[in-house]
């Protein structure tokens, strides 16, 4: 067992020369439900070790992030301490802000800026588009709200935001007025207005800010209330119009049309014009016009993407003409004129305003196409999380085929280039790009893709030997544990209680959910919550999680196991109870018929005492299905004539 990390702490001193409160002591334990904490610089095993025989380039990636996010709140959290809980994000948000530096500077060969903006892009433009998501700086009235407000809003939306705001003001000031900040408040507690304070002092005698404005005044916008917008692009006869409105993941009624309005960083690039590097505003979208004129400079047969590298937090809805274009270049042999983080904000945009019907799924469907000739891997990321957006909703339905054969053909071309199983790419995006395609090959039968896994796992079986790239044996397990009955699943359980390695345990506890076998789905649900099993009770989640999204009949066999044994779950993961949020969430997400939401909203009230401590990921959940079942509504019976390749 290694400890394999490079030390931080020479870049943070780099970037804020002001000595932390700590002495460097990190703890090790396995016992966390989280991976780490602190004020005690403790972090749970799964979070810290890594094993060269079996830790995938993907857990590594987190292991290094764990660290350097605990590190880093020596100085965001205790050098500066929020002064209570509704500034949370100035300790979560710089941290983990402040870990993508850290990570990118000291292996940069992870691209860590493009992989964390894209995580960002997914997560939080996904969570926060819902109602019941919260502002960044939320009001906490009892303590039982404050653990649920440890999310991605405050953690990753947060975040953002101080990229956001590191593009619009330019590193310098940004770095100036960060450095002012710690300094005035080191050993003290702060709010929020007091970062905006130090950093409009370092912006003072320059042009980054739109005239009149301090950096409260804009950042408000973003942190009091909840959401993010949705900017509208209009071009006629070479000029550009620009609005906003909320984008929500519901669309209300005419007459319930939002009214929040926020201070938008407008930068964009052109076919004639490519700056896609320049992130500082060249235009400020405010509340105090309902459209706005770019002067683009830019031939209405160009191309033109807003919002630079993806360095803001919006959505951007481009008219048809606008869109054609785009959906032409991304096909075009110099696609990649259209920067990596660019090109997955138009895949994302693309099908979440088709979801909505903001954008017809015929064109979204035609930009994904273009995927096909994508060698980069974050763009790859959006789209497969826009298909498992769709298999989602289409999974126990009767076109799941013709969305699975769609999906394949997206997926085949690429798979060719990674359809030896036994070899290692040498890039460590690479690898992380192979082990994402194969998953997609085998979960759509791809080629060969299903049988090469599980001959894979039946040599290991028979031999003893794994010899299973490390990277790869999340899949092959699955799929060996599928198509092998109760002797491949009685050999995953004896490896998961024979290793001694904390990642390695969960990756065997996510493939144990992928038989097909009644008996032993039933059993594995209830050993998750019975302490003799040797399943640990922090990973009783896990185990719920992976059973409910592996099959169709884990689906269901989770639904009755929540159902009749919640009192049971409760009592097992006391006091720990947040995590229930979860047991719902991953069950929502998956329903599609209005029956069923009903059941689980009359289940939800039946228990909200047993749920009160997860209540926000909850009614999240609840939104989220509702939000399922209007798209069933609406698109259910027109999608095949979308799916059509």
């Amino acid at each position: 067992m290694k400890i394999v990390y490079r030390c931080p702490l020479t870049s943070w001193l780099s970037w804020f020369p002001i000595s932390s409160p700590n002495s460097l002591t990190l703890t090790l334990t396995t016992c966390f439900f989280v991976c780490g904490l602190e004020r005690m610089l403790s972090i749970r095993e799964s979070c810290f070790l890594v094993d060269e025989k079996t830790t995938p380039v993907r857990d590594k990636y987190n292991i290094a992030n764990t660290i350097a996010h605990e590190l880093s709140h020596m100085w965001f959290g205790n050098l500066v301490t929020m002064k209570w809980w509704t500034d949370l994000w100035l300790n979560e948000g710089f941290a983990t802000y402040v870990t993508r530096l850290a990570v990118q500077r000291e292996f940069p060969e992870w691209n860590a800026y493009n992989f964390e903006v894209t995580s960002n892009l997914i997560y939080i433009l996904a969570l926060d588009a819902l109602s019941s998501s919260h502002p960044v700086s939320v009001p906490i009235g009892h303590p039982n709200e404050i653990c649920q407000i440890f999310d991605h809003i405050s953690y990753s939306k947060g975040a953002f935001l101080l990229y956001m705001m590191n593009g619009f003001l330019g590193d310098t000031v940004f770095r100036k007025g960060v450095n002012k900040y710690l300094r005035q408040f080191s050993y003290q507690n702060s709010e929020t207005d007091d970062l905006w304070s130090s950093l409009t002092k370092a912006a003072a005698g320059t042009t980054v800010l739109p005239s009149g404005q301090t950096v409260k005044s804009v950042m408000d916008s973003w942190t009091s209330q909840t959401g993010y917008p949705l900017v509208t692009v209009r071009r006629d006869r070479g000029r550009v119009f620009v609005s906003q409105k909320r984008f929500l993941a519901v669309q209300p009624k005419s007459e319930e049309q939002p009214r929040e309005c926020w201070w938008i960083p407008l930068t964009f690039s052109t076919a004639s014009n490519s700056n896609f590097n320049d992130t500082q505003s060249t235009h400020w979208l405010g509340c105090d016009v309902q459209e706005l004129v770019l002067e683009t400079g830019a031939q209405s047969s160009n191309w033109i993407v807003l919002n630079n590298k993806a360095n803001g937090l919006y959505r951007v809805n481009y008219d048809q003409h606008s869109w054609s274009l785009l959906v032409n270049a991304l096909h075009s042999p110099n696609f990649t004129t259209i920067h990596e983080l660019n090109r997955v904000q138009l895949v994302l945009d693309a099908m979440s305003l088709a979801k909505l019907g903001l954008l017809e799924y015929s064109l979204a469907f035609k930009l994904l196409l273009y995927i096909r000739k994508e060698r980069a891997y974050n763009p790859w990321r959006a789209a497969d999380s826009s298909l498992r957006e769709i298999e989602m909703l289409l999974w126990r339905t009767e076109r799941f085929h013709e969305f699975k054969k769609f999906a394949g053909y997206l997926v085949s071309k690429t798979y060719k280039e990674h359809s030896d199983l036994t070899a290692v790419p040498e890039g460590f995006e690479d690898i992380k790009k192979k082990e994402m395609i194969v998953k997609l090959a085998c979960d759509y039968q791809v080629g060969n893709c299903f049988q090469k896994a599980d001959q894979l796992f039946k040599d290991w079986m028979s031999s003893g030997v794994n010899t299973i790239p490390k990277d790869l044996r999340s899949t092959v397990y699955c799929v060996g544990v599928k198509n092998g009955g109760q002797s491949a699943w009685n050999h995953v359980w004896n490896q998961y209680h024979t290793s001694n390695i904390a990642n390695e345990k969960n990756v065997f506890l996510r493939a144990l959910a992928c038989t097909e076998n009644n008996s032993l789905l039933t059993r594995y649900l209830t050993q998750s919550i019975d302490q003799t099993s040797g399943i640990r009770r922090q990973d009783a989640d896990l185990v719920f999680v992976s059973v409910a999204q592996s099959t169709k009949l884990g689906y269901r066999l989770a639904q009755k196991f929540l159902v009749d044994n919640i009192q049971r779950i409760y009592d097992y993961l006391a006091p720990n109870t947040r995590s229930l949020g979860s047991y719902i969430a991953v069950l929502t997400r998956r329903m599609v018929f209005p029956e069923e939401v009903v059941e689980m909203k009359k289940f939800v009230t039946t228990n909200r005492e047993l749920l009160k401590n997860a209540q926000m990921e909850v009614n999240q959940a609840l939104e989220l299905a509702e939000s399922n079942i209007k798209w069933m509504e609406r698109f259910y019976s027109q999608i095949s004539k979308a799916l059509v390749v």
